[in-house]
């Protein structure tokens, strides 16, 4: 059978792109950068404190940000970060998640049994889930949903799992 690989962006050693492709070989297609791209937040600690670095989004880029002259990512103290268990009801999370100074919410991993929709109402909110962090609806409800009319939320690495009631 054939393969399909595509590079978007990439910075390091990429194959040639074939048009047309040989008959029953990998077809290679070749992007050199990559129109929009937002990368997943990620969490650094200095040995005494935690924060969160969000990167800025990026257009036609080349590379992963922290290999360049990419934008400063923005950083979120952990003191303005929800860090919610499995254990949280999706009210809890809500609750906390609203508090004026809360910019984040970190997702350990478990999976989380929501009664209700996880909503984001602030832009520029984030949303990470570490491990396997699993939401699961179960009362037909979405498992997040983001306000409309606001931008620049993130949610990454976060299993959005589907209910068994619709």
């Amino acid at each position: 059978g054939a393969w399909s690989i595509t590079h978007i962006g990439n910075s390091g050693s990429v194959p040639a792109a074939q048009c047309p492709p040989p008959p029953n070989e990998t077809i290679v297609t070749v992007q050199p950068t990559t129109p929009k791209v937002a990368e997943k937040p990620y969490i650094v600690s200095d040995g005494n404190k935690f924060s969160l670095h969000v990167p800025a989004l990026r257009t036609d880029s080349t590379g992963p940000s922290w290999a360049g002259d990419a934008p400063q990512d923005a950083v979120i103290d952990f003191e303005h970060v929800y860090v919610a268990t499995a254990a949280d009801s999706a009210a809890t999370i809500n609750e906390k998640i609203a508090c004026e100074n809360v910019q984040a919410l970190v997702l350990t991993a478990g999976i989380y049994h929501l009664d209700e929709a996880i909503v984001v109402e602030k832009p520029g909110f984030v949303v990470l889930g570490l491990g396997m962090a699993t939401l699961h609806p179960t009362h037909g409800t979405a498992a997040i949903t983001v306000a409309g009319g606001i931008g620049n939320v993130r949610l990454a690495s976060v299993l959005l799992e589907a209910g068994r009631i619709r």
